[in-house]
């Protein structure tokens, strides 16, 4: 347990330090359709999982026609899924809005959108 938590507050101390290179521009491409900025208004995890799902308080944008658009959601077997999930955490605690990434192609964990990058907004 505390090794786990010296590894989130590692995480949230580096992700602070960086935040301006976080909020950089984000290239839009094939596959990728940018949501934001939105404020992260609920942030929930598990459901017997390794994933996390982000609501925003506003209309979910659903390129990949997913079946569940309630939020959008990442899990862990995702290529950089721990970056979105410290990023989140942080822009959570700094109360900040945020640019996220969704995949036009892919649905995630039970057919919601899939978070593929998360953007901290100054």
């Amino acid at each position: 347990m505390l090794k786990t938590t010296f590894i989130f507050f590692t995480v949230a101390f580096t992700l602070l330090v960086s935040v301006d290179s976080m909020a950089e521009p984000v290239l839009q491409g094939p596959g990728i359709v940018l949501v934001g900025p939105v404020p992260i208004t609920k942030f929930r995890t598990g459901n017997a999982g390794d994933v996390f799902h982000i609501e925003t308080g506003q209309p979910i944008v659903n390129p990949a026609n997913c079946h569940n658009p309630g939020d959008y959601t990442a899990e862990i077997n995702a290529p950089g899924y721990t970056t979105y999930l410290s990023t989140a955490f942080m822009a959570m605690a700094m109360k900040k809005p945020v640019s996220i990434l969704v995949s036009d192609t892919y649905c995630g964990t039970r057919d919601r959108p899939q978070i593929i990058g998360i953007t901290i907004v100054p």
